[in-house]
């Protein structure tokens, strides 16, 4: 459980810190298609201006932030867990390895007062990615066309709504990228909900969606 709600906080609090830290110092130089894909994906607007106002204010919270994983580490466990990796290292690592690719200048700087993260750090980078093979568009959507889910429908007698299979829903994201995703609930529980859809590039799919971070509306 802590993984998954480390997770939540890695994506929402200290995520927002890192992109105007990291934009606030970088947005006059990124392309006008980046810039225009960034405020569809907000609703809102890109403005380089803006979040070189508030990196100060959001250096103040990512140091916040940083410090409780500094705390987390401070009894020498080698990952937050303790001796072994797991997920919650995966959300905790994202947002200094964001910064330390952008603003490769600016990441010691960020962590010089926090020796058990630079230490950890190291540890995860050290894990690497393993092994992976390139792959187009045009690839991967043939893959999704050819394979058949293995979702089980599966009721779900806690939902707070009611809810179940076959019922049309639609789920959107509750902060930004709220493209609407509509179709038949499979299964839902406290975890995540999959509806079926079908689009002629992949077939019939099931799309899978946690509930944390996501609106469930009925579709009718």
């Amino acid at each position: 459980g802590a993984g998954y709600a480390l997770g939540f906080w890695a994506d929402r609090q200290i995520f927002q810190a890192a992109v105007a830290i990291i934009f606030g110092e970088l947005g006059d130089l990124v392309p006008e298609d980046f810039k225009k894909d960034r405020a569809a994906l907000s609703g809102g607007g890109f403005d380089p201006a803006a979040l070189k106002a508030a990196a100060p204010m959001m250096r103040d919270a990512y140091r916040a932030h940083t410090a409780f994983l500094e705390d987390q580490l401070g009894d020498g466990r080698a990952f937050w867990g303790g001796d072994t990796a797991g997920l919650a290292d995966i959300h905790a690592f994202m947002n200094p390895w964001f910064i330390a690719n952008a603003l490769p200048h600016r990441a010691g700087d960020l962590l010089a007062e926090f020796p058990n993260v630079r230490a950890w750090f190291a540890r995860v980078k050290a894990i690497g990615h393993g092994t992976s093979t390139d792959m187009t568009p045009k690839e991967a959507l043939a893959v999704a066309k050819s394979a058949t889910s293995e979702a089980k429908e599966a009721a779900d007698p806690h939902d707070p709504s009611g809810r179940k299979q076959g019922d049309r829903v639609v789920v959107s994201a509750d902060d930004y990228g709220r493209d609407p995703i509509a179709g038949t609930l499979v299964f839902a529980n406290a975890h995540e909900i999959a509806i079926r859809r079908e689009a002629p590039e992949v077939g019939e799919v099931v799309v899978h969606v946690p509930r944390t971070g996501f609106r469930v509306m009925s579709a009718g």
